[in-house]
């Protein structure tokens, strides 16, 4: 399918693909630092803020589906740190998966297509570690590499 942004909009799609990419990165290294040593300063605020702003931005495009799932992971990792003070590898590897997400989603409209990906997949798993209804590994997450958005 096919998305066709305007000229004008083109500018602000490309500074939300470049700016997911950055937080993603940095989302990243906070997780797998969060997961492995909890009591690094400011490392939850960061990835807290992070999670606020692809929401935000999200939201200010009319990607409303992008912007319910970052609120989600946001609901996620304070309920997480909130457990334990620890972030275990399912939260870790779920809250990638979602900014993953959010930077296919960014790629696919400057490439001129509707690239929902797994949105609705990752919203869905979400929901079910909030509400208890899926099995969660209480253990810190290990360091590992994220899957890159399309692959």
């Amino acid at each position: 399918m096919s998305l066709e942004i305007s000229e004008e909009l083109y500018p602000v799609f490309a500074t939300f693909c470049d700016e997911t990419k950055e937080i993603r990165a940095e989302m990243t290294a906070d997780l797998l630092t969060m997961a492995s040593r909890p009591e690094t300063p400011g490392v939850f605020e960061r990835i807290a803020r992070n999670a606020h702003t692809l929401k935000g931005n999200s939201s200010s495009l009319g990607l409303d589906d992008v912007a319910t799932l970052m609120h989600s992971v946001e609901s996620l990792i304070t309920e997480a740190v909130g457990r334990d003070g620890r972030l275990d590898s399912a939260t870790v590897d779920v809250v990638l998966s979602a900014v993953d997400e959010v930077l296919r989603r960014a790629e696919g409209i400057l490439a001129n297509r509707v690239d929902a990906g797994e949105i609705s997949a990752v919203q869905a798993r979400i929901e079910r570690m909030l509400t208890g209804s899926e099995d969660q590994p209480h253990r810190p997450a290990t360091l590992s590499s994220p899957a890159q958005p399309g692959s």
